[in-house]
Formats: structure tokens, C-alpha cells, sequence
């Protein structure tokens, strides 16, 4: 059972599928630009939540971008706003606002076995709405952006959000994705996190 926080049109559900016929997924998007291409193929394994998640129940207003893979709640820096047209606002939407200990509690759904956030700076308020599933320790494996350098207005710091998860005994198992700036600098990066059961499982040190 996957949980693809911000699946956007689906490329990276598309890919679950194809590596692991069985898996089922659970894909939440927010933009409803963006929802055709996602519900394409009307695949039994997916089911798609047209919905955004955070700390809290409600609305919210998502920030559409002129790139719809950088839409976020979240204000862009000004300075990456000057640098690159990607991050030119579109305009702002009002979306429902979700938890996911709200999903799984109240809605009854699958506790995911990976919960993967792509939410550009969101990622940290998705996780102080999951408290209760990742305490529960079903949760195997969560990966997670993490940002280095400041790109969205309020962003939590890779480390931040690192914290967070250890505070659930969550480890850093490794990255599948780094991104430098032009100057050099580390930008930021995909971040796999293993439960202290799957840790354990592993065999890990």
C-alpha cells in the first residue's frame, strides 16, 4: 500500500505499478489541472484523492504555478521567483485540505506501507498530520523532499524535517536524488527513511 502525497499527473504511480504489479496506491493531488492525466487510464490499483494533505482539516489555498509540478501552498522566494519563469503564479485555488491520520481514521483507509510527500516545502506539515500513523509503526518506509536552500517562503530546512521523523525512530536509509544550484550548492533531494522494524528487518547496523 503506497500513499504518493502530491502525485501530480502520475508519473511516479505509473512507475509503482510497473515495478510492483501488486501494489495499490493511494494518489493525492490537489490541482485539478493536473487530474486527467492522472486518473488516465482508469487503473483499478489507483485511487485518486483529489484532495491536499497537512497539519489540519479544511481549505486551503494552493498556489498554482506556471510549472504545475512546483504548485504549492507555500509563497515562492522571491529570488527564485526573479531567476526562473517555472515559478510564475498562475493564480490560487481553494482545495480541501486533508490529514493523513484524518484519512485513515475517519475515512478508513489502508495504512500505507510507504508514504512518499512531493509537496515543494508542504512536506513537514504533511507529517505533524500523520502523527498517529507513524507512531503506530506500520508505516515501512517514507521518502520524503528535503530542501537545503531556501526556495519556498516558510520552508522547513532539510533537517527540520529529518527531526521529525527520527522523533518516530524514522533513519535516513539514503537519497535517490540530489540537485545542486548553479553555484555548486547542495539545492535539494529525495530522502528514503526506514521504520525501526524495517531497519531491524534489514539487518541494518
Amino acid at each position: 500500500m503506497i500513499y504518493e502525497i502530491g502525485a501530480h499527473e502520475g508519473q511516479s504511480v505509473r512507475a509503482y505499478l510497473n515495478e510492483i504489479p501488486e501494489a495499490q496506491v493511494w494518489a493525492f493531488e490537489p490541482n485539478p489541472a493536473v487530474l486527467p492525466a492522472l486518473n488516465a487510464g482508469n487503473d483499478k490499483r489507483v485511487t485518486v484523492q483529489p484532495c491536499a494533505i497537512g497539519s489540519a482539516s479544511g481549505r486551503a489555498r494552493l498556489k498554482v504555478r506556471q510549472d504545475s509540478r512546483v504548485s504549492s501552498m507555500l509563497d515562492v522566494e522571491p529570488e527564485l521567483l526573479r531567476r526562473s519563469e517555472h515559478y510564475r503564479l498562475l493564480g490560487e485555488i481553494d482545495v480541501d485540505l486533508h490529514t493523513i491520520d484524518s484519512v485513515v481514521q475517519e475515512q478508513g483507509a489502508p495504512t500505507p506501507h510507504l508514504l512518499r510527500t512531493m509537496t515543494r516545502g508542504y512536506d513537514l506539515d504533511v507529517f505533524r498530520g500523520a502523527s498517529q500513523v507513524l507512531a503506530s509503526g506500520e508505516v515501512l518506509l517514507v521518502a520524503s523532499e528535503l530542501y537545503f536552500a531556501s526556495a519556498f517562503v516558510g520552508q522547513p530546512q532539510a533537517h527540520e524535517v529529518m527531526g521529525a521523523l527520527a522523533a518516530f525512530g524514522y533513519r535516513l536509509y539514503g537519497f535517490d536524488r540530489l540537485v545542486e544550484a548553479t553555484s555548486g550548492t547542495l539545492y535539494f533531494g529525495s530522502g528514503l527513511f526506514l521504520s525501526p522494524k524495517a531497519w531491524k528487518d534489514l539487518g541494518l547496523l
